[in-house]
């Protein structure tokens, strides 16, 4: 799989970096998606206070990334004059990853932890009514509610103890495996574009367990440079079914969680892979068990993208150990929220047209 255009892509967002502060209101709104996330990281990374308005307007982008990042760059900032705006935005927020930063920022904002882990915790333990009864959807994404919890306390030290948490992500030396594995997570949700070589430094010598917590950490860090890798991870074929399984799993989760579209026909592509090529071979009752196109369908679903696929897994009962595909569909057209095509599919009738007919009362309310 060529992911050239992305390396390049790649190598294009981090020159953003180096960018004048001039530049960077420019590149907010005329860029790729991926610049367009690495500018406004910049503007926080900066505390170019002057560009606020254009953060909170951007908080109602269309694209996911953007969004994420105009909230982690508000949160830098830290003014309480943002708390209202993040808060609300978080309130009607569909995709996890970003619901997520919107309310960490509205803390660092000033938002009490109570009321903004109040919307994550809701979101976490979100249901949907299909074909089979109420079904809980809110962890496909990786943000279920022992996760959410975990990711919470480690970020709001990160949001409001910056120094303290940011010098003990830095401390591994003497760690264990737990220990150093939280030490990572810690440094990824702070998010700083900083932190982006030392742990690509850390991927080098890092053993399977380790390259696991790496992986997730790139998408909660979210820095749009992590593509190109988590690509060649997801399409990584040359591994034991076990640990394959579980990297592209991951890595397929991270890049939702960056939240730029365009490597959503890629994301496509690896469903259509994993249906007829890897999830066949020697192994595959761990892809059952560890079912990577249940990963895929998440991550499309926080990419708002891939709507027709998710359309036709919407009645898959069989593919997975907790019983088919069709939850996760329905939770990824949720997050896109195309009327249009769920209101065709419920006509339909059948099981996928009532596991669509339960999208759309989902979507009334």
């Amino acid at each position: 799989m060529n992911v050239g255009a992305h390396d390049f892509g790649a190598s294009i967002a981090g020159r953003v970096r180096n960018a004048p502060d001039r530049l960077l209101p420019m590149l907010c709104d005329r860029g790729g998606s991926r610049i367009r996330i690495m500018a406004q990281r910049e503007i926080g990374v900066r505390m170019l206070t002057q560009e606020s308005t254009r953060l909170v307007r951007n908080l109602s982008s269309p694209i996911p990334g953007v969004r994420r990042s105009s909230a982690w760059a508000l949160g830098r900032l830290g003014e309480p004059v943002f708390s209202a705006a993040l808060f609300a935005a978080a309130e009607s927020e569909r995709v996890d990853a970003v619901r997520f930063q919107m309310a960490v920022s509205a803390v660092a904002c000033g938002t009490t932890q109570h009321e903004a882990y109040g919307i994550l915790k809701a979101a976490s333990g979100r249901t949907l009514c299909g074909a089979y009864g109420e079904r809980t959807v809110g962890g496909y994404a990786g943000f279920g509610e022992i996760e959410t919890r975990q990711y919470w306390d480690w970020a709001i030290r990160s949001a409001i103890e910056q120094d303290t948490v940011f010098n003990r992500a830095r401390a591994r030396e003497g760690c264990d495996f737990e220990g150093e594995r939280e030490a990572v997570l810690v440094k990824a949700l702070s998010g700083l574009p900083d932190d982006f070589e030392s742990l690509v430094a850390l991927w080098r010598t890092a053993g399977r367990r380790m390259r696991l917590t790496l992986t997730v950490a790139k998408g909660l860090h979210g820095d749009p440079r992590w593509i190109p890798s988590l690509l060649r991870s997801l399409f990584s074929t040359d591994i034991d079914p076990g640990h394959g399984f579980a990297l592209r799993a991951e890595s397929v989760i991270a890049l939702g969680r960056i939240g730029a579209p365009s490597v959503a026909p890629l994301i496509e592509k690896a469903m259509t892979m994993e249906a007829l090529d890897q999830e066949g071979r020697p192994g595959a009752g761990l892809g059952i068990q560890r079912s990577v196109r249940e990963s895929i369908l998440a991550s499309l679903g926080e990419l708002q993208a891939g709507q027709s696929i998710a359309m036709s897994y919407l009645g898959n009962t069989h593919s997975t150990a907790s019983g088919g595909l069709y939850l996760p569909a329905m939770d990824a057209l949720w997050k896109s929220a195309d009327k249009v095509s769920l209101r065709r599919a419920a006509a339909l009738g059948g099981l996928a047209g009532r596991n669509a007919s339960g999208v759309l009362d989902a979507l009334s309310f």
